[in-house]
């Protein structure tokens, strides 16, 4: 292959990848977008794959970073976008090399196990669960609810299978195709049918509610500044206990309002909690307010219910460059109330783009997700659909209240029932039933088995690859004949 088609493969995959991933993910896409980088890079062969995926990586990344630059420092972006572009070449070296000393049919496992374990890093190490090939995925319900069983990362599995069956169907010898699609098959008819079993049953529903307070401009301006007089406080909370009064009048049991909804200085503060704290018993709704503790640098919700019991959480997951540089993270992974006959949870935007602290409410038997969040203009649609695994992987219905962006009504599976937009300013008043079950899953319970399974099978096979001797990809049967002289 010249090294101009195999440039052309590479920008092909790149450029679909982000068509399917970002900013409104197109999930069909990402099901053979990785294909023709794949089969350039099995062509050129390790030191090939390396440049072949920066090139793709490249591509892949532009408008993500685009619409990063506007918000999170240059250097922080120019980081996390060459940690993904490494990502990439890795991941196609490793398969070239798995291809060539074994076999193509293993080299799609190991192909998959790469961009499994290449997401998890990003998970652990700080960027979370952005870009992944799971997050543009929410919207294909049989796939979301088997992250029930294996939380996001079964999700990019199968995915990253499919792209590594696609190429080895092009270039690969007839036996080892047949058999490739055949597991491939046999793989995504079992996932299929987990995430069927997996489907939680609903005995009964709640009605719910997320509010957004249409915020002054010019209040807005200088309160992102940490400017904060106690007057607009309280005119903003003023709006709040209208906004939840008129969503009590409709039947709603829980309301929840945004991250940043209202900005408390310190002296304030005793006052803000007594105020939300007699709204929830005046109205007998369980109230989830997120607001910033200014002087103290915390991003945080108030759970309060009508029962007159609180509790407080403090987010955990900061944006870098954006809030770590003024705000504290918290230290517990959720903070749990129990009142009008639910067991109620928070997280914080950022926050539900890792997976840990969800787990762990999903373990403790909540029964709703409550979600401040707050997005900014290009990122709304991607972030609040990736938010939807959380609730699909744990069984549990969730309700998100965003500034800025879509605010969402989540069943136990991850299906959106009603969403509504704030982005440019609009009030949001979001009133519905969500189907209410107690959480718990395999993913729950055996966490990310996915990724250790994953990593026991591509180590072995790098480790065997190591010891074998280096043997030529071969072309299809039907190529190789083409080829022939008459």
């Amino acid at each position: 292959m010249s090294t101009a088609a195999s440039v052309a493969l590479a920008a092909t995959s790149g450029l679909v990848s982000a068509l399917a991933d970002y900013p409104r993910p197109i999930p069909l896409l990402a099901w053979f977008a990785t294909a023709p980088v794949l089969i350039a890079a099995l062509r050129r062969g390790p030191r090939g794959a390396l440049w072949l995926g920066v090139i793709s990586g490249c591509f892949a990344n532009v408008e993500p970073a685009r619409e990063f630059l506007p918000v999170i420092p240059g250097v922080l972006v120019g980081a996390m976008i060459s940690s993904r572009v490494a990502l990439t070449a890795v991941t196609l070296a490793l398969t070239v090399v798995v291809a060539r000393r074994l076999s193509p049919a293993l080299a799609v496992w190991a192909f998959a196990a790469a961009v499994v374990l290449g997401e998890w890093v990003g998970e652990v190490s700080g960027p979370g669960l952005w870009l992944t090939v799971a997050s543009g995925q929410a919207s294909v319900g049989w796939l979301r609810a088997s992250s029930a069983v294996g939380g996001p990362y079964l999700v990019s599995f199968v995915v990253a299978l499919v792209n590594g069956t696609l190429a080895l169907l092009v270039i690969g010898p007839r036996q080892t195709r047949l058999m490739a699609a055949l597991g491939t098959a046999i793989t995504v008819g079992a996932v299929m049918l987990a995430g069927t079993l997996a489907a939680p049953l609903a005995p009964r529903e709640a009605r719910v509610a997320a509010v957004v307070h249409r915020l002054a401009g010019d209040v807005s301006n200088r309160w992102d500044q940490h400017h904060v007089r106690s007057e607009e406080t309280w005119q903003v909370l003023a709006a709040y206990e209208a906004l939840t009064r008129r969503a009590a009048a409709v039947g709603a049991s829980v309301t929840v309002w945004p991250e940043y909804a209202v900005f408390v200085r310190e002296a304030d503060l005793p006052e803000w909690q007594a105020r939300v704290a007699s709204l929830a018993r005046d109205t007998g709704v369980v109230v989830v307010a997120g607001y910033i503790d200014v002087d103290h640098g915390l991003n945080r919700a108030l759970l309060a219910t009508p029962d007159g019991g609180v509790e407080i959480y403090s987010k955990q997951a900061l944006v870098p460059g954006m809030e770590d540089s003024w705000q504290h993270p918290g230290t517990e992974p959720f903070a749990a109330v129990s009142g009008v006959g639910l067991r109620i949870a928070t997280r914080i935007c950022y926050d539900l783009d890792f997976t840990g602290g969800t787990r762990a409410a999903g373990r403790a038997g909540v029964e709703l997700l409550a979600v401040p969040a707050r997005d900014w203009d290009g990122i709304e649609e991607r972030h609040a659909m990736q938010s939807v695994f959380r609730a699909a992987e744990n069984g549990v219905a969730m309700v998100r209240a965003t500034r800025n962006g879509w605010s969402l009504l989540v069943d136990p599976s991850g299906r959106v029932l009603a969403r509504e937009s704030s982005v440019g300013g609009a009030e949001v008043l979001l009133v519905g039933d969500v189907p209410i079950v107690r959480s718990g899953t395999v993913y729950s319970r055996a966490g990310n088995w996915v990724v250790a399974v994953a990593a026991l099978g591509l180590l072995s096979a790098v480790v065997t690859s190591a010891t074998a001797r280096e043997k030529p990809v071969r072309e299809s049967a039907s190529a190789c004949e083409r080829r022939q002289p008459a």
